[in-house]
């Protein structure tokens, strides 16, 4: 009886034994991926998929080992490039990989470049110590090194390396740069030590350029970034109290009309420009805090009017005019000569203008003395006698000459 069960019991045993483990092997798409499947000494090369004794299995990709796991029926392993869990930046560099065991059975180190942290290196399930040395971090550059594990996290902020940064910007920054990184408004970023930042402006220097400044990011986490400019506004008035937007503001390099609104830098010198009809008028500016300067020019006019057309008239004080007929002109306040040309004859005025006055000046053709004749009468009254004379002359002539011929 006990031959009989022995017997029962091998031949149910028996297909049990002579059953494997089946080892697919895949990589992170999906797809079948060549590898050699171990298991105790016996080593099966596979384009995806082997069928192995039951218990430790191992498997080689490019003769390193990638995956390892005890398998009694079925099994996936799936193969991907190593990606190195470091956040939140980025980082790039070589990586050292320590005890790494190959397919002929004995073990080493291999460094490895890695960019964006990925490197080209078989990763499973096999957690091998690695040494990271980062030489780049997203925009920076560095020089770090962290010993882990394959699957450990690194956390940069957690170890110090890098901290995160917001920063307020405004008016007038148009442009911000940390190292490589650029961008405008708020900055959040992720800053390390030694980070230097740049900011660009709207505000104008007084050689038109636009203003920049260099600042350290760090000083500023959770604050405003404020520049050391002002705002300022320029608007020019002549003496009657009128907006002249008939006459160009300069400044930096800029001209406007009516009023200019501008950022300048605080506490240099500027110069403004302003061209009026009678000229360009400057003005010195240095500026504390925002504010609106209000610029008066002093001015005043002479309006001219004629008893006839003159042939040219002269205006001649702290600004000169040389026109045919003005009859209305704008001028700085000073002492005038007003010179009026009549066909060769000229009459003087003498005009005192004042800011904000309008004086009125009438001309007239130059007039005789009274009692005295007119200039062209005795101009006329020579000519007479002086043919008087030359005719008597002749006559007395004429009658000498016919004497003698007698």
């Amino acid at each position: 009886m006990a031959r009989v069960t022995y017997w029962l019991g091998l031949i149910v045993l028996t297909p049990l034994i002579a059953l494997g483990a089946l080892v697919e092997v895949k990589n992170w798409l999906g797809f079948p991926l060549n590898a050699t499947v171990c298991s105790g000494s016996i080593c099966i090369n596979t384009n995806g998929t082997a069928e192995v004794s039951p218990g430790w299995v191992e498997v080689y990709v490019g003769e390193i080992l990638a995956w390892r796991s005890y398998v009694t029926d079925h099994a996936v392993a799936v193969i991907r490039p190593l990606e190195l869990a470091i956040y939140p930046l980025k980082a790039s560099g070589h990586v050292s990989i320590r005890y790494v065991k190959f397919l002929n059975g004995t073990y080493g180190e291999m460094r490895l470049e890695f960019v964006n942290n990925t490197a080209d290196f078989p990763v499973g399930n096999v957690n091998y110590p690695i040494e990271i040395h980062i030489t780049k971090l997203d925009i920076y550059k560095l020089n770090v090194t962290v010993r882990t594990q394959i699957f450990t996290v690194i956390d940069l902020e957690e170890l110090g390396i890098v901290k995160t940064c917001k920063i307020q910007t405004g008016e007038p920054i148009r442009l911000v740069e940390v190292d490589s990184w650029k961008g405008a408004g708020d900055v959040a970023i992720y800053l390390i030590d030694g980070a230097r930042g740049v900011a660009y402006t709207e505000a104008l220097t007084p050689d038109g350029d636009m203003y920049s400044f260099e600042f350290n990011p760090a000083d500023y986490c959770g604050k405003a970034l404020l520049p050391n400019v002002t705002h300022v506004a320029i608007r020019v008035v002549d003496s009657f109290g009128v907006v002249r937007s008939d006459w160009p503001i300069s400044i930096a390099g800029k001209t406007f009309r009516g009023e200019a609104k501008l950022w300048l830098v605080r506490g240099l010198n500027y110069t403004i420009y302003v061209k009026t009809t009678f000229g360009t008028v400057n003005h010195s500016l240095s500026t504390r805090h925002d504010e609106t300067i209000q610029i008066e020019i002093p001015n005043a006019y002479l309006t001219i009017t004629y008893s006839k057309p003159p042939r040219r008239v002269h205006i001649v004080g702290p600004h000169t005019i040389v026109d045919f007929m003005p009859r209305r002109v704008e001028l700085p306040p000073g002492l005038y000569l007003v010179t009026v040309e009549f066909g060769g004859e000229n009459v003087t005025y003498t005009v005192v203008l004042r800011p904000g006055e309008v004086v009125e000046l009438a001309t007239d053709t130059p007039q005789p003395a009274r009692g005295e004749p007119p200039t062209w009468l005795f101009g006329l009254t020579v000519a007479l006698l002086a043919a008087i004379v030359i005719l008597a002359a002749i006559v007395i002539l004429r009658r000498r000459l016919s004497t003698t011929v007698q």
